[in-house]
This record gives C-alpha cells, sequence and structure tokens, in this order.
C-alpha cells in the first residue's frame, strides 16, 4: 500500500479550500455604505470576495480572489498578458567549472503560456483596488483614498505562505521558501541570484534592480582585484627601491621647514625628514601606476554601461517587458 505524501497549500484560503486570498482588506468597525457600494464595484469587475470576522481582533477581513477568467481579461490592459509571449529564447548556457556558482533555482523554466505569477496576480488586483468608486463622484475612487480618510484600515497582498519549510520535503517548497533558502541564506552568499524566480515573485522593478546590483558586484571584481595588486605594487617599489623624491626628504638632516601657523612664535620649526612617512604614503597613491589605474577605470566604466545594456535587454527579452513599463509587486 502506496503511503499518501501530505502536500502542504501554503497562503490563506477561502472557505472552500480551493480559491486563494490574492488580497485582503482589513476594516475597523461597520460596514459603511461608501465601503458596500465599493465590495459591489469590486464584485462588477468580476473579483470573487469572501468577508472573514476576525478571532482576536475585533476587525473585518475582506479575502479578494481574482478567477483566471477575470486574469486573463484584465492581463491585457496592465501589461502583464503572457499569451503572446516568446518562449523560444535560447537558455544561458553554464559552464561546467562554475556550477558552484548556481543554484537550482537560477534558471527556472519560463511560465507556460496562459499562466500568471503571484505577482502577475497582485499587479492586477492592486489596479482594480484602484479604479473601482465607492461613491458618484469621479474622484471618489480607490483603495488608497478609502485608507487615507480611514475607512479602510489597511490593504495588503499575501505571500505564497510562511517562509521556513519545515518538515517538508523541498519539492514541495512554495516560491517564499526557496527564495528564503536559496537567496536569502547567507550560505548561499556566493551563489548567483535566482532573477527568474525573483522577478516570478517580486516583479520586473525589483528584480532588475537585483540584476543591476549582481551585474555591478561582479564588473566590479577584476577593478577591485587590480587596484589591490597595484597597492601592493607600490608598497614593494617604496620599501625597496630607492627613489628619488623620497630620499630628498628622509635622507636630508640639516633642512628645516618653517611653521604653517600665523603666530610662529607657537609653534616648533620641523625638520624636513619628518615628513619622510607622510611623503611615503604620498608616493603610494601618486605614482605612474595609479595614473594608469585610473585610465583603466575609465575604459572600465565604458564597458560597463555597454554591458549592462546588453545584460539589460536579454532581461527584458527574457521576461517579456520590452515595450512595458516596469512594475513592481505591492508586497
Amino acid at each position: 500500500m502506496e503511503k499518501k505524501i501530505d502536500i502542504p497549500k501554503h497562503g490563506c484560503f477561502f472557505k472552500d479550500g480551493e480559491r486563494r486570498a490574492d488580497y485582503v482588506i482589513v476594516i475597523k468597525g461597520e460596514l459603511l455604505s461608501p465601503l458596500v457600494t465599493y465590495i459591489r464595484a469590486l464584485e462588477f469587475l468580476g473579483l470573487e470576495l469572501e468577508l472573514v470576522l476576525g478571532q482576536t481582533v475585533e476587525r473585518i477581513f475582506l479575502l479578494i480572489h481574482i478567477p483566471q477568467s477575470v486574469l486573463k481579461h484584465f492581463a491585457k490592459f496592465y501589461n502583464v498578458d503572457h499569451e503572446e509571449k516568446n518562449f523560444n529564447l535560447p537558455k544561458r548556457k553554464k559552464l561546467k567549472h562554475l556550477s558552484l556558482y548556481s543554484t537550482p533555482i537560477s534558471d527556472i523554466a519560463a511560465e507556460e503560456k496562459g499562466t500568471y505569477t503571484s505577482a502577475d496576480r497582485i499587479i492586477i488586483v492592486n489596479n482594480l483596488l484602484e479604479y473601482a468608486k465607492y461613491g458618484d463622484k469621479l474622484n471618489e475612487k480607490g483603495i488608497t483614498k478609502l485608507i487615507k480618510i480611514k475607512w479602510i484600515e489597511a490593504a495588503y497582498p499575501l505571500h505564497d505562505g510562511p517562509e521556513e519549510i519545515g518538515n517538508y520535503n523541498i519539492v514541495y517548497a512554495n516560491d517564499r521558501q526557496l527564495l528564503f533558502f536559496y537567496w536569502s541564506n547567507f550560505r548561499v552568499w556566493y551563489k548567483e541570484l535566482p532573477l527568474d524566480m525573483i522577478h516570478k515573485y517580486f516583479g520586473s522593478e525589483i528584480a532588475f534592480y537585483f540584476a543591476w546590483l549582481e551585474f555591478f558586484n561582479l564588473m566590479l571584481l577584476p577593478a577591485a582585484i587590480l587596484g589591490f595588486l597595484v597597492f601592493v605594487v607600490n608598497l614593494i617599489i617604496v620599501m625597496v627601491f630607492p627613489i628619488y623624491r623620497i630620499k630628498e626628504t628622509c635622507n636630508v638632516n640639516n633642512m628645516w621647514i618653517c611653521p604653517t601657523c600665523e603666530l610662529q612664535k607657537h609653534c616648533a620649526y620641523n625638520q624636513l625628514s619628518s615628513y619622510c612617512t607622510y611623503v611615503k604614503w604620498c608616493y603610494v597613491f601618486d605614482n605612474y601606476l595609479t595614473i594608469a589605474f585610473a585610465v583603466f577605470m575609465s575604459l572600465w566604466a565604458t564597458i560597463f554601461i555597454n554591458l549592462w545594456r546588453r545584460k539589460q535587454n536579454k532581461l527584458q527579452l527574457r521576461w517579456d517587458v520590452v515595450h512595458a513599463e516596469m512594475e513592481g509587486s505591492a508586497r
């Protein structure tokens, strides 16, 4: 007899246990007439709602679920349509000796045609909440205004579930748990960022930020190594090789420097050789090698900008946001 595997359900669901709550509105007190109008407007837009009374706090929680048919209908208006996506883009090639740099979720498979991520659902629901009206006037609409006038206490999307995997197999982990295990965990600090999973969970805006951050740090690595080598070489030159500019300062014993303060009677005269250490450190940071390094950094900046534009274009094609305004989810 096969053992039944208990696959955990993640997130908050309606009473039927099937429909997942994509958004939650918190209402303090009674349902006022404008709120009833607002709820009816949301239902008219196709959203499915369920009222839940708080068990530990005196609040009314309005759970919101967007059906798949409504999702497809409004996806075209909010630039998250997946029906016309190009899924024939070549996958990134990985070198075998860089396998330690990747994680199991470094390259997630592209979404199937017609499927939508949690970030997509949140973007659409959030836009519908801002579009729905609660009064007869043109400006009497939007969840932001309802929160501002304190008729609604809060409104927020929900995560996919708990961040800890617990006793379950990682195969059944949700996106949040995968990101927590393979991204925010300090043990994987040297791994590449799972950009596709970040885009899937948080949206394009946040994903592009972390893509730029990762690319910038990787590009800084050769510049940092070269800068450190230049610094070490300069130290060796100062300590080993005789340099005329340093010798003429450190080996002079009968030359005095005038006081630098205005009242000379309160300042002592110093020997030129007392500035020997200062001159050595000045040479470490001011010589021909540092000039060459400055030229290298100028070229590095130009190369960095051009390579980042190429990577950005690839990610835009990969995530199908070439002609769309990048939006971040409300997480």
